[in-house]
């Protein structure tokens, strides 16, 4: 099974390439056309690979092609292409939005930018499962995944921004609460 590395903010699955998935049954998952984001922490030098495949009325999958570059796939038929490679051994922060049908339906952000817009087109999902590592039983993902979150909201370009952004840190942020103010420091 997968295993507990560091990751990009504490703890990370790393999946070996071959055999490991994560499975999760998606009941209680938001329904009709609610999946709208899906984005995480990802470290890889290998291609191609599905990093998550979201299927729940919609379809979203994270997943990176034969040239290493990132791309989003909305309802399972409509690939939008990053042209931004993510195989490289460091971390990227990738994100996919649904944000409704047409020319600029579906959304790719690699580290905080916006890649690429795609026409979304309707589509139909297979099954109420997630799948973390692969695509089911196809296109194991070799490397390290971190915090990936999935959303009913279709996150602003701002958002992911921010998203990243707070990523990027490298050293924690502490703050001292005193119980009265000093008068100097």
């Amino acid at each position: 099974g997968t295993k507990f590395v560091q990751g990009k903010r504490g703890k990370a699955r790393l999946f070996n390439g071959s055999t490991d998935q994560i499975s999760i049954k998606t009941t209680g998952f938001p329904t009709t056309d609610a999946l709208k984001t899906a984005e995480a922490w990802i470290k890889t030098t290998t291609t191609p690979a599905s990093i998550a495949q979201i299927y729940n009325d919609n379809v979203l999958e994270l997943s990176i092609d034969n040239a290493g570059k990132f791309q989003g796939t909305a309802r399972g038929n409509a690939r939008c292409n990053s042209n931004t490679p993510v195989n490289d051994g460091n971390w990227h922060y990738v994100a996919i939005t649904l944000t409704g049908t047409g020319s600029n339906g579906t959304n790719v952000y690699v580290d905080g930018t916006l890649r690429n817009t795609c026409t979304e087109v309707s589509g139909n999902a297979l099954a109420n499962v997630a799948y973390l590592g692969s695509g089911g039983s196809v296109n194991y993902f070799n490397g390290t995944v971190d915090e990936l979150r999935i959303s009913n909201v279709a996150r602003s370009a701002d958002d992911i921004r921010q998203v990243f952004e707070v990523g990027k840190r490298t050293h924690p942020i502490t703050i001292d609460f005193v119980t009265k103010p000093q008068a100097a420091y």
